[in-house]
Order: structure tokens, then sequence, then C-alpha cells
């Protein structure tokens, strides 16, 4: 080998190594000043014509796998910081304190008052003369019906700010869409150029982690280095171009109106969409799995609508466990508890949509409209029919009445399905006539059960009769509740189908059954059912929120540490280790002083050469 090749090589190397250290500068500087994911740049050196060692190109260290857990895992994350958020709100509505003497006193649940009404009723019934025991049941009350009504409010404020959650997560989306599309194609253009797109393939790893906190995505790498996203459900989110994801706001939620005409329905939000396909919502046939905005959706369209209709359900059972009675014994009139203003209003409306935020302690059962004698003799609502009708100090039988009431069965659910197939009859389902039966069973005031049959009598090509009947009454088979049924075109009932039972045996209750479950299709015949009480009612919906509140809480806490793993692997596997750095630059150093030293013996040489040739 001459001297000028060997100067050659000499000086490629010593250039070489300056690149090679130029690159872990870089690496060092942007694992310190670079937020989000960056990965470790290498130099990739291969032997020049010459034969000293040039860098071809500068690339980063990639492993899709572990990228593609770290997506799904900042997703999945996304999604459950977004339930478990909203979901903290609710459970703080039944988070009774427990840092009094009573407990009761800063009680929120429901379940926690209803127990403290049940206590002052027993109270009063023991002292039906003492008006101190009466107004502790009014104070009882209205601790109820304010619970009631506060967690109404909290559970509507909460589809309100997951609905604006949503927007936000929606013009998020679509700004980054927007990023990403110019990064995309900055790579697209310099692939096969040899560029270096390092930083650029960096910022568009750090988008598309951003982007998954919003929704779970899905890549594609393309043949000329751009890339597709597809949502976790499979919609086209970005290929070429971004693809447009809209939603409209929907500035105010309400828990609905059961005094209208017909009942206003519980709010419903709009939907997500991209490119005109709904990915959120009811209508949705392919819809998001996960990211914070699945998570919102979630909150503001099921998880939410599901407590507040059991707040409604807990009001409706309220307001008929304690109306009174007409001249005949009948419950028909709105009694201690009330949700409007007409004194002749129906304790059972068509839908229970709204109640709880409306439901009230009548005027009529304390002064200086009423009197506390009125929750024990009958009569808080003026059209009511008295029942102690001697004024008798001691009696004591109407508040025992209530008090079974709230233990009796108020509520059921039948669900299952009618087959379209059936062929229709005449007349009203009864005994004798009809398509199908199915037997309730279910408990009155003093506890005694009692059954009840359910008779279905196809009327039309999607009507049906459905009659309950109280088999052991005198005489036999006593109609006790009837409604028709209408399906769609789809053999759906409309929400809030629901058939008013009067229960058999003592106290008369009326029990409220939701039907909206059933089905008209061409499968076969099925039903299931179940029962509850105002109070076991009311402490299971708190059960139930308290679960769901444990449940996110550590699905979240879960997903957390998933992400954090995921990311920590993918880290060590192309991220930047400060400590590896540091030794490569070391060894660089090394590597350039011995180029240096080289040169400076080759030039030696050379100048000895000269000399001796003068």
């Amino acid at each position: 080998m001459g001297l000028s090749t060997a100067m050659d090589i000499a000086n490629t190397s010593l250039a070489t190594n300056a690149g090679l250290q130029a690159i872990v500068s870089r690496n060092v500087s942007n694992a310190q000043n670079t937020s989000g994911y960056v990965s470790a740049k290498v130099g990739n050196v291969v032997t020049g014509m010459g034969g000293g060692a040039i860098i071809a190109s500068i690339s980063n260290l990639t492993s899709a796998p572990l990228f593609n857990a770290m997506l799904a895992g900042t997703s999945k994350n996304g999604e459950a910081q977004a339930l478990s958020d909203g979901v903290t709100l609710l459970q703080k509505t039944v988070a009774d304190a427990t840092s009094t003497t009573d407990s009761t006193t800063a009680a929120k649940s429901p379940s926690t008052l209803l127990q403290a009404l049940n206590s002052a009723m027993q109270t009063y019934s023991s002292s039906p003369s003492n008006p101190s025991a009466g107004a502790a049941v009014v104070t009882a009350a209205k601790n109820l019906a304010y619970a009631l009504n506060d967690a109404t409010t909290v559970t509507q404020n909460v589809r309100k700010t997951a609905d604006e959650d949503m927007v936000t997560s929606v013009a998020t989306i679509n700004q980054l869409l927007t990023q990403f599309q110019a990064v995309d194609t900055e790579i697209a253009k310099g692939t096969g150029t040899g560029a270096d797109l390092t930083d650029a393939l960096d910022e568009r790893a750090a988008l598309l982690q951003s982007l998954s906190k919003e929704i779970g995505i899905s890549t594609v790498n393309n043949s000329n280095g751009s890339m597709s996203i597809y949502t976790d459900s499979g919609v086209t989110l970005y290929q070429v171009s971004p693809r447009t994801v809209t939603m409209q706001a929907t500035t105010v939620y309400a828990a609905g109106d059961p005094k209208t005409t017909p009942a206003t329905p519980t709010t419903t939000g709009q939907a997500v969409y991209i490119d005109g396909v709904p990915v959120t919502g009811a209508n949705a046939f392919m819809p998001i799995q996960s990211g914070a905005l699945a998570g919102y959706a979630n909150l503001r369209d099921n998880v939410a609508v599901s407590y507040q209709s059991q707040l409604d359900n807990i009001a409706g059972g309220l307001i008929s466990a304690f109306a009174e009675s007409n001249a005949s014994g009948a419950k028909v009139y709105q009694g201690l508890f009330t949700y409007s203003s007409s004194a002749t209003a129906t304790v059972s409306p068509a839908s229970s949509a709204g109640l709880a935020g409306m439901i009230q302690v009548n005027a009529g059962a304390y002064p200086p409209s009423g009197a506390y004698t009125n929750i024990r003799d009958g009569g808080i609502n003026g059209n009511a029919t008295p029942q102690n009708s001697t004024n008798a100090a001691s009696y004591n039988a109407l508040i025992l009445g209530y008090i079974g009431a709230t233990t009796a069965t108020n509520s059921g659910t039948l669900s299952g399905n009618l087959p379209s197939t059936t062929p229709t009859g005449a007349g009203s389902a009864g005994p004798s006539n009809y398509s199908q039966k199915t037997s309730i069973l279910m408990s009155d005031a003093q506890g005694a059960p009692q059954t009840v049959d359910v008779y279905f009598l196809k009327t039309a090509a999607n009507a049906w009769d459905v009659r309950a009947y109280d088999p052991n009454s005198t005489p036999a088979n006593t109609l006790v509740g009837s409604q028709t049924l209408t399906f769609n075109a789809s053999g759906a009932l409309p929400a809030g189908t629901k058939m008013a039972i009067v229960v058999p045996g003592a106290g008369s209750n009326t029990m409220s059954l939701d039907l909206s479950g059933m089905t008209q299709t061409a499968s076969a015949y099925s039903i299931s059912q179940s029962t509850s009480s105002i109070t076991s009612y009311s402490a299971e919906s708190a059960s139930w929120l308290n679960g769901m509140y444990q449940t996110s809480s550590n699905d979240a806490t879960y997903q957390t540490t998933l992400l954090s793993q995921a990311s920590q692997a993918l880290s060590n596997a192309t991220g930047v280790n400060i400590d590896q750095q540091m030794s490569k630059m070391l060894e660089y150093e090394n590597s350039y002083q011995a180029s240096a030293k080289l040169i400076s013996t080759i030039n030696s040489m050379f100048n000895s050469l000269l000399q001796a040739v003068s």
C-alpha cells in the first residue's frame, strides 16, 4: 500500500469518525430535549472505493412488534383513563361519609338515605302522635329526594363533559392527521434518494403515539415509504390523505321529562363519523374499541345512561310506593313523593325518564301547606281519601304500609323473544286466549310471595296484547295489568316500554314491569325475568356503581402499568441509552485520535521521503 493510499484511508477514517461522533451527539441531544418517542440513530458504515470506511446511510433502530404493542397500550390506557375519570365522578353520588357519628347525616347514596327514611318511618309508626317523629320522616324524605336530584345533575354533567371531551378529541385527531400528512409526504418523497429521513421518521412515530391516545389504530407500511392508518375497527383513517372525522356537539343534556306528551326521552348524544361512517353510537356497525374517544363515548352513551335509568327507576318506585288511594282504595294519587305540580298526575307515567331529577316531597306532608299527620292519616294529596277516619292518635296502619311498600316488589324486567311466525288471534290476551305465557313471582307489602300470570296474544303483524292476571284471586284471574306491544321493522320495542301491575296481596302496591327488552324475530320463544323492591334495587344500583368504579379504577391502573412496560421494552430495544452512547463516543474519539496519529505518521514519512530525494 502506498503512502497516498494510506493517507486517503486515514482521512476517510477521520471523517467517518467525526460523522459517527455527530450521530452520537445527536442521539444524546434528542433524548434530553425531545418529548415523546425517539429512536436511536445508527450510522451504517461500509468500505468505500478507496478502501476506507465511510457512512453509507443513517437509519433508526426499529422494532415493529414492540412499537405496535406500545401504540395498542397507549390506546387502551387512554380509554381506561377516560372511563375511570368519569365513573369516579358518578361514584361520589353513592360514596357515603362515615366520619360522622351518624353516617347518614352526610350520606349521598339513595340506598343509604332510603334506609334512613325507613328508620324514621319505623320510629313514627311507634309514636304516630309525635310531631317530631313526623318531621323526621319529612327530613329523611327530603334528603332522599335531594340526593336523587343531585345525582341526576351530576350524571347529566358527566355526560355533557364527556361530549365536550369527545369534540376536543375529534379536533385533536384531525389536527394530528394533518400534521401526519406533511411528514408522511416528506418521507415518501425522500425514500430511495439517500436523504436522511431519521428525524422525519421519529416525528411520524411520535404523531402515531399521540393519535393512538385518542383513538385505537393500526398501521400498514406502503412500498414508497408512506403509511396508511386504520381504526382498530377497520375504518380507514389515513391513506395518502386524512379522512374527515366529524362530530356535532350536544350542548345540553337532560334526563328526560315524563310530563310532556309524548314523554321526552333522555338526551342522546351525536355520533362520531369518519368519512360519513359512524364509529360511535347505537348505529355504528364498525365501532372503535379503544382510545380516549371510545372511553368518552362509552361513558356518555352507556355507563351514565344506565345509572340515570336506575336513579329514575328508584324515583318512580318511591312515587308509587308512597302513593295515596282514592275512595275505591286504588293508589292513583301522588303522596309523600311527587314529580308534578298537578295533583291528578298519574303515579305511573308511561316513561320514568327524568323522574329522579324532578322528584320532591309533597308540600302537603308538612307545614305550612300541609301537616305531618297527613303522612299518618292520608290526605297529603288533596284529592286522596284519608285512611284514619276517626283521627285516632295511635293509628299507624298507613305508615306500616309505606314501610312494607319499600320492601315489596315494585319493579321487574321481562326480556326475550316473541316469534314473528306466530299466527294472529282476536280479542284480548287471557287464560283461555293466548299465544305465549309466563309467570312472575313477587312479594307483597308484608313480604308474602305472590304469583302473577302474564299472557301474550299476537293481534297483528307487529302487535301483541299483553295482560297480567292474579290466578289466586277470588274470583280467579283478576286482571292486574295490561299493555300493547308494537314492534318496529327490526323487531324491537321503544325504550321505556313498561306495564304497570298491581301486586296481589297486602298493600295493593304497583309494580313497573319493563318490557323494552322483548323482541319479535323469527327465533323461537324465549323469556327471562327479574324482580326487585325499591330497597333491594337501590342497594343493587349502589353496588353496581361501586363495582363499576372499582373495575374501571383497577383497569386504569393496570393499563398504565402495561403501557409503561411496553414503552420501556421499546425504549430498551430501539431507544437512546445514554450510557451506551457515551461509551460509543469514547470509542469513536479513540479511533479519531488513532486516525489523526496515523495521518501525522504518514506526513512524517512524506517529509522524510522528500528530504531523501532532494
